[in-house]
């Protein structure tokens, strides 16, 4: 037990992965953020933007070769082939470039890898029609190798085990079936096929789920913020763009609520930064613990947060905001609590057109929140409510 124990540990250990969690990332994307989903989307489109283009290009060139070494009707026959699967590869390449959705980006890569397949049998059909010899024998050969380069070429994407093993089990079967349908049948000859098939397999896997890993790793680095925790100023912005578009299309409601810690700079100046930091730190431990799971917090800069609320109104805004200050932000290095100015803004009362403008009024009115005392907030009802008044149950939606 102890040997299988180390031996699947330094499998992992292979793959960068030291954690369970880690390791359910790489066998499904149920646990991906948002972010990665995204780019992970743009990534497989990108690639399969490249080969579904260089394919519709070079599939109808090679009518030039067919051309040479095989007979007519048969090369006019493959020729309507290559036409009809280059077209193919141009609407593969076209439609890749209508939005980076992950759904999208897996359909469309089934279709770069079945119809290869396709090809494969139907080509397979035609050069089987009457016996082939010297040049012409040599380019059939060629055509045969086409199950080896479409599995060869998952290794090219960034799959989880669930997605890889939904796309190679069936091309599996098509080269097990290619394999014992072939006259005269040759027992030795099929089973060379497909443990040449299994071994490119299995390097097409490990390439695959490595640069999952890898491409996981940087996207989380980019993402979020090594001191707090939350989201990265970059990362944020997509996220406040992606959840407004989503809310104006969806005809619902979006709330930004702009938070600045209280006489930061002077808890720097007279504890130094490493207080400083230790306080960032607990800040932001305090405000993810707190908010709903489909909000999310960035850190804008230095000492502001930002709260990204979808479907909040106001009245929803004060219930998230009362629990973060009921539970507190944390303490100064003094023993004081830690207090912020908070400016909220909404989509549907504050009439906003785009996600800069709600960015923007969140942000004055957390100004106009400081300049009135500080540990306040300010909102699109206009209510300016203290931490004690919401401590207290006085600014309780109704």
């Amino acid at each position: 037990m102890k040997a299988v124990r180390n031996a699947l540990k330094s499998i992992f250990t292979a793959f960068g992965v030291h954690t369970w969690e880690q390791a359910y990332e790489l066998l499904c994307g149920n646990r991906h953020t948002l972010s990665i989903r995204q780019h992970r989307a743009e990534l497989l489109l990108n690639r399969i933007y490249f080969f579904a283009s260089t394919f519709a290009v070079l599939t109808p060139a090679w009518i030039l070769v067919d051309g040479l070494v095989f007979e007519w009707p048969m090369w006019g026959e493959l020729a309507l082939l290559r036409l009809f699967a280059g077209g193919v590869f141009l609407a593969i390449a076209w439609q890749s470039r209508r939005g980076a959705r992950l759904l999208n980006a897996r359909l469309l890569l089934v279709g770069l890898l079945l119809l290869p397949y396709l090809f494969y049998f139907v080509s397979d059909a035609i050069l089987s029609q009457q016996p082939l010899a010297g040049m012409a024998s040599g380019t059939a050969q060629i055509y045969r190798l086409l199950p080896f380069i479409i599995i060869a070429g998952l290794s090219l994407f960034p799959l989880t085990l669930v997605e890889f093993a939904l796309l190679a089990l069936p091309l599996l079967v098509l080269t097990l079936l290619s394999a014992v349908s072939m006259e005269p049948f040759d027992f030795n000859a099929a089973l060379s096929t497909v443990w040449l098939f299994l071994l490119i397999l299995g390097v097409a896997l490990i390439s695959s789920l490595n640069q999952l890993r890898y491409m996981i790793s940087l996207t989380s680095q980019a993402t979020y913020d090594e001191l707090t925790g939350t989201l990265t100023r970059r990362a944020g912005i997509e996220a406040m763009e992606l959840q407004f578009r989503l809310a104006k299309i969806r005809g619902e409601n979006i709330a930004l609520a702009f938070l600045d810690l209280d006489h930061f700079k002077s808890l720097n100046d007279r504890f130094g930064h490493h207080a400083g930091d230790i306080a960032l730190r607990e800040a932001g431990n305090r405000i993810r613990e707190t908010l709903r799971k489909v909000d999310s917090v960035v850190r804008w800069g230095g000492e502001e947060f930002i709260l990204v609320l979808p479907g909040a109104d106001c009245a929803e805004c004060r219930v998230v905001l009362r629990r973060l200050i009921q539970a507190g932000l944390g303490e100064r290095p003094d023993g004081t609590p830690l207090t912020a100015s908070i400016g909220v803004a909404e989509l549907r009362q504050d009439r906003i057109r785009y996600w800069k403008q709600l960015l923007e009024l969140a942000d004055t009115r957390m100004y106009q929140a400081k300049e009135a005392g500080r540990a306040r907030t300010l909102d699109s009802d206009n209510q300016e409510l203290t931490w004690e008044m919401f401590r207290q149950g006085v600014a309780d939606p109704a």
